[in-house]
């Protein structure tokens, strides 16, 4: 019975050693480096060794560097004994002995001897020097590391190296971070990487994958989103998802980059547009607040003189662009406060000058905004953008697209040229089987070149030296029995509106050559370009031939004419300001109703709501925001049109029944 109770109490008394080394190995916390750090003041400061900081710390190296976080024993442990003397023995040192025999001698490093007797030099140790000899130096074991590691490293920030093809969406994915958490760290990161560049990153790295494989892409998961709603976005199920990335097995969180196959992200964006509702995604109704940059120019208003300021209205395009935009922008203040949304705005008058700009943002308190919108000009939004840009406060541009390198707080709404561009041009791909193709235009048309470059056989017409196109260069590169597409590509309103005329009028050109001829020949032509200027809208270019021509054309926008019926928005419009909404009003309506709907679908900053794969879709314009190559978010959403046989303007729609 005595020897039974004996390894009873044995047995109990190992266990509970064991539980206390366990709770001492996890008696830590991480340190993070300050500059001037070095490693025998963090042994000293922590009353611990090298071999110890070495056994949590693998990637530790004698020369420290700053933000580098390290897992070092937790203040309270270091506390625990009654002395500090208790964990250090004296050593008097002996005639020919050395400070790395010595060290080695109690199974320390020159380091630890160095941190606890910093006054000691290997050149300065003399006989009878006493010597501090730190003696609790107790490496914990492969398991404890382990253990502790898997507790903290999702804590630990440490540096990251880019490499070539590395993207801020790789590293998201690599290292289990959201695009706004890598930024939270490094508050200087832009989108535009080098390689060599140093970031701070926190967590374990995936094991290496291969950067910059054509078959894969990155999504950043939106709220409220789960393995449900990915399967029925994408088609994929939680397995595939998971083994793609292994940090999805612990759950999916908002803003984690997803690793996907490149099929699936594709064939959701061009082919299947998903459009949603933002009102289904409200979780804060609290109030909001906007400011407005708007060049109202009010100095140029005259007291008590209404035909004065009438004139002065009518001789100024961009006062009358800014005041149309309010209104929108007052019409969907209305429609989130019908939606329990409280909006205040606040209007500046930037008066299109930058100086102007400049004094506001000196003496304007934006503490207080949740977005600013405006100013109109992109040297001013720029100026504006840049000045906020530390504080995470979205800086809309409205109504023109900045070019270059932008700050990351820039939020774009214009789509980019080069993107239309390449939407119509997959709609041709897609659809030119059994036509005829034609490319005329400007030589240094940036969409003929690109044209030309997709299609390098297709026939190429430039204006003669005169500044023409004429009947006799087209009609030759026509089909009589296919449907010809014509793509011109111009910023020229006298070569657009002759190439017009031209093409509507084949069927008589050709009678006339061959007045002659028993068989008279038509012409089926259709009209495309990838950049419908300003030059298209010139006095001598006609409705009715466009629409003969059926031509289609990317855009930015739609006109809300395109229903049947007018929409609730135009009625209201016409009743609170007794006429129709034009295209600036209607801009201002869908862009700040958008946003404030953004805004209400998360409890954190505009910015958080802005990049999702969906898109949002209102009276005339659509979003969809991306992170901008070159800094900033940029709106990738937009129509392909085409004008009707009978005057009016629809969507297009693709040969595999998609509409564009």
């Amino acid at each position: 019975m005595k020897r039974c109770i004996l390894v009873l109490s044995i047995l109990l008394w190992t266990a509970i050693q064991g539980v206390a080394g366990q709770n001492s190995a996890l008696d830590v916390q991480i340190y993070r480096v300050k500059q001037g750090d070095e490693l025998p003041q963090i042994i000293r400061k922590f009353r611990t060794c090298r071999a110890y900081l070495m056994a949590l710390n693998p990637e530790l190296k004698s020369t420290l560097v700053p933000d580098l976080s390290l897992i070092v024993p937790k203040a309270s442990a270091m506390e625990n004994s009654d002395e500090l003397s208790v964990d250090f023995v004296e050593h008097k040192v002996k005639r020919k002995e050395t400070l790395f025999g010595i060290a080695q001698s109690y199974g320390l490093s020159l380091i630890d001897l160095q941190a606890y007797n910093p006054e000691v030099t290997a050149e300065g140790l003399n006989k009878g020097d006493r010597l501090k000899i730190y003696t609790a130096c107790n490496v914990p074991s492969p398991e404890q590391v382990q253990l502790i590691r898997d507790e903290l490293t999702n804590k630990m920030v440490s540096w990251h190296v880019v490499m070539a093809k590395e993207t801020l969406w790789s590293l998201g994915h690599r290292y289990n971070m959201s695009i706004e958490e890598l930024k939270e760290l490094n508050p200087d990161l832009t989108q535009n990487l080098v390689v060599g560049q140093r970031i701070k990153v926190r967590g374990k790295a995936l094991d290496s994958i291969a950067v910059g494989d054509p078959n894969f892409d990155y999504y950043a998961v939106q709220p409220k989103e789960g393995f449900f709603r990915l399967r029925q976005k994408f088609g994929l199920t939680k397995e595939e998802i998971v083994a793609l990335n292994p940090n999805a097995a612990e759950g999916l969180k908002l803003g984690m980059v997803l690793r996907l196959p490149k099929a699936v992200i594709s064939y959701l964006e061009s082919e299947h547009e998903a459009l949603i509702d933002l009102r289904d995604f409200k979780t804060d109704s609290s109030a909001q607040k906007i400011t407005l940059m708007l060049p109202l120019e009010l100095d140029g208003f005259i007291q008590d003189s209404l035909d004065l300021n009438q004139q002065y209205i009518q001789s100024n395009r961009l006062l009358r662009i800014a005041l149309d935009f309010y209104t929108g922008v007052l019409m969907a203040q209305d429609y989130a406060k019908a939606y329990g949304l409280e909006v205040s705005l606040d209007v500046l008058d930037t008066q299109a000058k930058k100086s102007v700009v400049d004094s506001l943002l000196n003496v304007y308190d934006f503490s207080q905004s949740d977005m600013v919108i405006g100013p109109f000009l992109p040297a001013n939004v720029i100026a504006v953008a840049e000045h906020l840009k530390r504080s995470d406060l979205p800086v809309v541009s409205p109504l023109s697209r900045p070019n270059g390198t932008v700050p990351d707080n820039l939020v774009q709404t214009i789509p980019d040229a080069v993107s239309m561009r390449l939407g119509l041009m997959d709609y041709i791909k897609n659809n030119k089987r059994d036509r005829k193709m034609l490319f005329v235009g400007d030589a240094d048309a940036p969409g003929l070149a690109a044209m030309r470059g997709q299609w390098p056989k297709v026939k190429v017409l430039l204006p003669r030296e005169q500044g023409y196109v004429d009947p006799d260069d087209i009609l030759p590169q026509l089909s009589d029995s296919l449907e010809n597409w014509v793509v011109l590509e111009s910023r020229k309103p006298v070569i657009i509106s002759n190439v017009i005329g031209v093409l509507n009028g084949m069927e008589y050109y050709q009678q006339k050559n061959e007045e002659n001829d028993t068989i008279k020949k038509t012409y089926d032509v259709r009209l495309f370009t990838t950049a419908k200027n300003e030059s298209f809208d010139f006095d001598d270019i006609s409705n009715i031939h466009l629409s003969h021509l059926e031509f289609s054309y990317p855009s930015s926008s739609r006109p809300y004419s395109i229903g049947e019926t007018l929409e609730p928005f135009v009625l209201t419009y016409l009743e609170r300001f007794g006429t129709t909404p034009n295209k600036y009003a209607t801009r201002g309506f869908d862009l700040t109703l958008d946003l404030i709907f953004r805004k209400a679908s998360t409890t954190e900053s505009l910015t958080q709501a802005l990049v999702m794969p969906e898109t949002t879709q209102y009276i005339e314009n659509k979003f969809r925001y991306e992170l901008g190559a070159q800094g900033g978010y940029e709106n990738k959403a937009f129509y392909l049109l085409k004008y009707t046989q009978d005057m009016g303007i629809e969507e297009l729609i693709n040969s595999l029944g998609a509409r564009n």
